[in-house]
C-alpha cells in the first residue's frame, strides 16, 4: 500500500511539519510579545515611580523650606513650640534619608 500511495504519505508529513512549523512560529512571536509587553510594563512603572519620587523630593524641599522659614521667626522668640520642634526633626529625617 505504501508503493500505491508515496505521494499521498508525503503531502501528510509536508502538512504536519508546515502545521509544526507554524505552531512554532506562533509561540516564538508569543514569547517575543510577552518579552516586549513585559518591557514596556517596567519601563513605564520605573516612569511612574521616578515622578512620584521627584514629586516627593519637590513636596519635602518645601516643606523644609516653610520649615526653615518657620525657625528663623521662631528663632528669635524665647519659646519654641513643641510642634515646630518636632516638625523640624521629622523634616530633617526625611531629607537625611532622602539623601542617602
Amino acid at each position: 500500500m505504501l508503493k500505491e500511495y508515496p505521494e499521498l504519505r508525503s503531502q501528510n508529513l509536508r502538512t504536519k511539519i508546515y502545521k509544526e512549523t507554524i505552531q512554532l512560529i506562533t509561540t516564538h512571536n508569543e514569547d517575543r510579545i510577552h518579552a516586549i509587553l513585559h518591557f514596556s510594563t517596567n519601563i513605564l512603572s520605573f516612569v511612574i515611580l521616578s515622578g512620584y519620587s521627584n514629586l516627593d523630593n519637590q513636596e519635602l524641599l518645601i516643606l523644609n523650606s516653610w520649615v526653615n522659614i518657620s525657625n528663623t521667626l521662631t528663632h528669635g522668640l524665647t519659646y519654641q513650640t513643641p510642634l515646630m520642634f518636632w516638625v523640624t526633626k521629622l523634616v530633617s529625617s526625611w531629607i537625611l534619608l532622602d539623601s542617602s
